[in-house]
C-alpha cells in the first residue's frame, strides 16, 4: 500500500523480491514499531512468472545484507 501512512523503511522494501526461505517477519521486521499496524503482505511468485521477471532484470534480494542497508 503506497500512501502517507507507510513507514519509510517499509516503503524501501516494497517491490523487491526476497527468497522464499527468508521468513516474512525478517523482511518486515520484528520490533513493535515494525509489527504494530503494519499493512505489509507477501505474495508467492510462481516459477513461470519469476522467469519473466528475471528476464526483465528483477533479482532476488540477498538475505540480511540488503535488509540491513534499508
Amino acid at each position: 500500500i503506497r500512501d502517507e501512512r507507510v513507514r519509510s523503511w517499509h516503503r524501501a522494501r516494497d517491490g523487491r523480491y526476497w527468497p522464499i526461505t527468508m521468513p516474512f517477519a525478517e523482511v518486515r521486521g520484528t520490533t513493535p514499531r515494525d509489527v504494530c499496524n503494519c499493512r505489509c503482505n507477501w505474495t508467492a511468485i510462481p516459477r513461470r512468472w519469476w522467469a519473466e521477471l528475471a528476464n526483465r532484470g528483477e533479482r532476488i534480494e540477498a538475505p540480511r545484507e540488503n535488509l540491513l542497508a534499508v
